[in-house]
């Protein structure tokens, strides 16, 4: 991940929603959004997890999301981009349908952007 000192955030920007990759990967991920999530919660910024939303779901590696939920999740990430100032960008998000989709939003709507 790039150094704290390199990612310019003010006191105004203070909310970071994780994206990245999750279909078809062990675990959907989680892990690497677990340690996103900590490293910037560390600089003592509110992260926004979809990995934390999921689970406060029921989804997870043994409860595979229905099409429902998937389409419900997606809506609900992208809610979570318009709201936050920053996106952080997972090792991955452009093999990602959904990360491709919330990296065109958060661009079009001129939100900070992070990548690990």
């Amino acid at each position: 991940m790039k150094d704290a000192s390199s990612l310019a955030v003010t006191p105004d920007k203070k909310t970071v929603y994780l994206a990245g990759p999750m279909t078809g990967l062990k675990d959907f991920n989680f892990p690497a959004f677990d340690s996103a999530a900590e490293y910037l919660r560390s600089m003592n910024l509110h992260v926004i997890s979809p990995a934390d939303h999921d689970r406060e779901m029921g989804i997870d590696a043994a409860n595979p999301p229905s099409p429902e939920q998937l389409k419900s999740a997606i809506m609900w990430d992208l809610q979570q981009v318009a709201d936050v100032d920053i996106v952080f960008f997972l090792c991955g998000w452009e093999n990602s349908k959904g990360a491709r989709a919330e990296h065109a939003l958060a661009v079009f709507l001129g939100k900070g952007l992070m990548y690990a």
